[in-house]
């Protein structure tokens, strides 16, 4: 896990740096083929993926004992010894154009890129790259961001989870991760994207169907605690679960209904909740209204015990399940790392749950529930009735 990510590409070359995994993985590495490095990567036994996001840049797997030698020759190479191919590049962006004109012309893709659009507050960083600005994608550009994230990485925090003992792994990671070149620990940069603030909506007429979607976000800015943000999952969780009752089995009409939360620790601290459904276009307006009501009653009247009570045992039965997996600990461990937090301070889920009770997480519900920020996209027939616009 490495602190940077794409905040690290100026504006005018982020597209580069967006298309720079893609070149790098189809350019191949050293005197391999991207079909022999794949090769490698093939077994079920072993596999290893890169991802880099706005501030965070990861290479993950997992390998069997007997592939451990493997995988590693396989991230040496990926890492210090990237091929960068000109016909790649074109092959790349042949790929991107026919992408990007395919979900031009899908309404729902249309729909989440907007969406996404309006979460981040219009912020040019987030708009999804045009075929007209693909040309603005450059190959030295790519090399010059890939080498920056990845080489080096022996400024990355390094997390093993599994089945093994340390000194059986040792000799391996000495030789891969010990031999890398040396690096200064590197910072994260605030490139200036934000949550949106204030009040949006917006409208699209593109669905060829005779439905309608909408998804609304409220955003609450302000430091949270390790417990308020535990608590979150089940404001969330009951949430939904009330919606669900009310919109989809009570009013009837509407469907996909889902309740989203998430923190965000960086730039700057904040909670949002999400919500979504699908229903029929003229019954748009009245769900819409019965669903921001049912919010504002949930924020005034808090959850009840028995809804709780249910909640703390779905959560415990995920937990146990969960606990058995070495990608729920890897992830664990990987957020508090991204966070940049001591991995010997890992919340205590079992005793959170001892501790938190409905006082509590009323108390916490009624704090996280108050904002100011709010953004709305809706999703409409193309030929709908102007009178049926939601307001």
């Amino acid at each position: 896990i490495g602190q940077g990510g794409y905040c690290w590409a100026p504006d005018q070359k982020l597209y580069s740096a967006k298309t720079a995994l893609d070149i790098s993985h189809y350019s191949g590495a050293g005197e391999h083929s991207a079909d022999e490095l794949d090769l490698i990567m093939s077994s079920p036994k072993s596999s290893l993926n890169f991802n880099i996001s706005n501030y965070n840049h990861t290479i993950s797997g997992y390998a069997f004992p007997d592939s451990m030698e493997g995988i590693w020759q396989y991230f040496w190479l990926r890492t210090q010894k990237p091929a960068w191919k000109e016909s790649v590049l074109g092959k790349v962006l042949e790929w991107k154009r026919t992408q990007i004109q395919n979900q031009d012309n899908d309404p729902n893709k249309i729909f989440s890129r907007q969406v996404r659009y309006n979460l981040w507050g219009h912020h040019p960083r987030k708009k999804v790259v045009t075929v007209d600005e693909l040309d603005s994608i450059k190959l030295d550009d790519a090399k010059e961001f890939f080498e920056k994230v990845f080489n080096p990485v022996a400024d990355m925090t390094y997390i093993f989870v599994g089945a093994f003992e340390l000194e059986d792994i040792k000799p391996v990671i000495d030789r891969y991760i010990g031999g890398l070149p040396q690096a200064l620990p590197r910072k994260k940069t605030d490139s200036g994207e934000r949550i949106f603030q204030g009040e949006h909506s917006e409208v699209l007429h593109l669905e060829q169907e005779e439905k309608a979607r909408i998804h609304i976000g409220f955003a609450r800015r302000g430091v949270s605690t390790p417990m308020m943000r535990f608590a979150s999952n089940y404001l969330r969780m009951i949430f939904e679960e009330r919606l669900r009752k009310e919109l989809r089995e009570e009013l009837g009409g509407t469907y996909h209904v889902q309740v989203g939360a998430g923190f965000i620790h960086y730039p700057e601290e904040l909670f949002h909740l999400e919500c979504s459904f699908v229903s029929e276009p003229d019954r748009m307006d009245e769900l819409k209204f019965r669903m921001k009501t049912l919010l504002q009653e949930f924020q005034k009247e808090g959850s009840t015990q028995e809804e709780m009570d249910i909640t703390t045992t779905k959560i415990l039965r995920q937990l146990d399940e969960d606990e058995k997996e070495d990608s729920y600990w890897l992830s664990l461990f990987s957020t508090v790392a991204k966070r940049q937090k001591d991995l010997a301070n890992i919340f205590d889920l079992r005793q959170a749950i001892n501790e938190l009770d409905l006082e509590e997480l009323n108390k916490i519900g009624t704090d996280l529930l108050q904002w100011e920020d709010t953004m709305e996209v809706i999703l409409l027939p193309q030929d709908i009735d102007e009178d049926l616009q939601t307001s």
